[in-house]
């Protein structure tokens, strides 16, 4: 009796731990054992998901769907969104799974990724915006530099992409339970550019990169967030030697996750 009690207590923690050891498993034969710099598609969780670069894929996935680190508690059933950096479209699938009915606009420049994006939201006919551009500090065409991986930077590329403004966005949403930038090292300007329209906004996610050969700006970052009303949590990635190893993608110094929210 007491066996068949604590089976049934601990079903549901056993049932999750198996579920994500099997999705860890499906994520390490995806980024390794087909390889890394790879294109394909995989079903994960009963969920077919596209993606042009398995590494990259492997990585958002592990901190969107385990993680959980874009997970909210909305005021209502119906949260607005905005995707800055959309990528192949992870976070928003993992937005419309925990609400159905919210209204998410994804932005994303790079054109082999923003394919992906839409292949991965082609199952959701509502409550979804496709933006294939890139914010910036002013509206117009920028040169755009691709890297194949997790998108790529402004600045010398052979290609133009549309830039646009946040703080229109922000004005045309009017209140935005979550604003996401994952911009690859534009995410001052744009930041700066929309300060007078965040406090449209109840949270922000930044993913703050550093690059060798260019200034710091975390602190202005921080400063245009305690501005605009914000407190804020900051996690980021470490390894062994930080004095004297170099990080490991060529030219990036180190990133970190800022968690904006009100105070």
């Amino acid at each position: 009796m007491i066996k068949v009690l604590l089976r049934f207590l601990f079903k549901p923690l056993y049932e999750l731990f198996r579920s994500d050891i099997y999705k860890e498993l499906k994520l390490r034969d995806v980024s390794r054992g087909r390889g890394s710099d790879q294109a394909g598609q995989v079903s994960l969780g009963g969920e077919l998901f596209f993606f042009h670069h398995a590494g990259s894929f492997a990585n958002q996935y592990r901190e969107i769907f385990l993680k959980e680190i874009y997970h909210f508690h909305a005021s209502d059933a119906r949260p607005v969104i905005i995707d800055g950096g959309a990528n192949m479209g992870i976070a928003v699938r993992f937005w419309k799974k925990k609400y159905p009915d919210a209204f998410v606009t994804a932005i994303e420049p790079d054109p082999a990724i923003f394919r992906c994006l839409k292949r991965n939201l082609e199952g959701f006919t509502q409550g979804i915006e496709l933006i294939e551009a890139m914010l910036w500090s002013k509206s117009g065409n920028e040169r755009f530099s691709a890297d194949g991986r997790q998108g790529g930077r402004r600045g010398a590329g052979d290609r133009e992409v549309k830039a646009i403004l946040l703080s229109d966005l922000l004005r045309q949403r009017m209140n935005v339970d979550l604003l996401k930038l994952d911009l690859e090292g534009a995410e001052h300007e744009v930041l700066f550019e929309a300060r007078s329209e965040l406090h449209r906004a109840a949270r922000i996610f930044i993913e703050y990169h550093s690059f060798e050969g260019s200034a710091e700006s975390l602190v202005e970052i921080l400063q245009v967030l305690s501005a605009s009303g914000f407190t804020y949590k900051i996690s980021g990635e470490s390894w062994n030697k930080p004095f004297v190893d170099a990080f490991p993608d060529i030219g990036l110094r180190y990133t970190l996750n800022i968690f904006a929210f009100r105070i």
